[in-house]
């Protein structure tokens, strides 16, 4: 229990870095970052396993372990530093370009797996809508990036040629699982933020009343 309880604040002093250095409203912002470098850092990591061990790519498996250290720098590194900013757009940026690299390899039927994942990191998780500019932006690179998949038609490198059962059944798992998680996971922060808040502001309130 002890140990249980040593790593959840270690987790949680991981997943609030920078947060003390700025104002109350970016914070669900920063946790946000922070999490999901946490999150695509290990799912990465279990990805590069299974493209390694089950489909035997490891071209897609060392881009999968690049992507997953990127992630957890771009994310808790930038935070841990002060650069908040920088933090977000990394997120979401990394995780444009991951979708690209993947899909070069995986042809054009990962196109709707890829739109989900571009969703899941979709920038509206990252900045409130005063930050108007940086959420054009980070809505543009998505966009561009699959203006660039349909230019070269998806032929822009080594392809991945599924001929097992098997490993054509892991292939959608892994479509399955990856947009899920990470689409589970960011919208239960985003709520569990939004009631903390709401609850904070009843709290003040009635004590203003008493």
């Amino acid at each position: 229990m002890v140990q249980f309880k040593e790593l959840q604040s270690i987790f949680s002093r991981i997943i609030h870095l920078g947060v003390q250095d700025n104002q109350p409203e970016i914070a669900p912002f920063i946790i946000q970052s922070n999490l999901n470098g946490l999150i695509f850092f290990f799912l990465d990591f279990f990805l590069a396993a299974v493209f390694f061990f089950t489909l035997d790519e490891s071209h897609i498996s060392y881009g999968l372990m690049t992507a997953a250290f990127s992630f957890l720098l771009g994310s808790v590194g930038f935070n841990a530093l002060g650069r908040t900013t920088l933090s977000r757009l990394s997120t979401v940026l990394i995780g444009s370009l991951l979708v690209v690299y993947c899909a070069l390899y995986l042809g054009p039927q990962s196109f709707a797996a890829a739109s989900l994942l571009t969703g899941a990191i979709f920038p509206f998780v990252y900045f409130n809508l005063k930050e108007r500019k940086l959420l054009a932006f980070t809505v543009i690179v998505p966009l561009f990036c699959y203006g660039f998949l349909l230019s070269v038609d998806y032929h822009f490198g080594p392809r991945i040629q599924i001929q097992s059962r098997f490993n054509l059944i892991v292939l959608q798992l892994v479509f399955f699982l990856v947009p899920f998680i990470s689409i589970v996971t960011n919208t239960l922060t985003a709520v569990s933020q939004r009631e903390m808040k709401t609850e904070e502001l009843a709290e003040s309130q009635s004590l203003l009343k008493a």
